[in-house]
């Protein structure tokens, strides 16, 4: 993770609390990443309890991670050969 200036940062915390107040979020997880230079730098604020942080990024993994791969393997073109398991013998 890189370093995030001390107004970013704190616009990050500031919309954290506001989503956990306004809405009474259990759980709430806000990551962003951003290009600088050739690498990239990723920041995670987070309100909640492990609990429900982990069932939060369990279902945002699930969600876009797993998905996504279902997917690609349904666009996957299939093999036609079916191989013959029948015995005339």
């Amino acid at each position: 993770m890189g370093s995030m200036d001390k107004r970013h940062m704190q616009i990050l915390t500031v919309s954290k609390n506001l989503l956990s107040e306004e809405l009474m979020a259990d759980a709430v997880m806000i990551a962003i990443t951003r290009r600088k230079g050739n690498s990239t730098e990723t920041f995670v604020v987070s309100d909640g309890n492990l609990h429900t942080l982990r069932g939060v990024a369990e279902y945002v993994y699930e969600k876009f991670c797993e998905e996504e791969a279902e997917e690609e393997e349904e666009e996957k073109p299939t093999d036609s050969k079916e191989e013959d398991t029948d015995d005339d013998d």
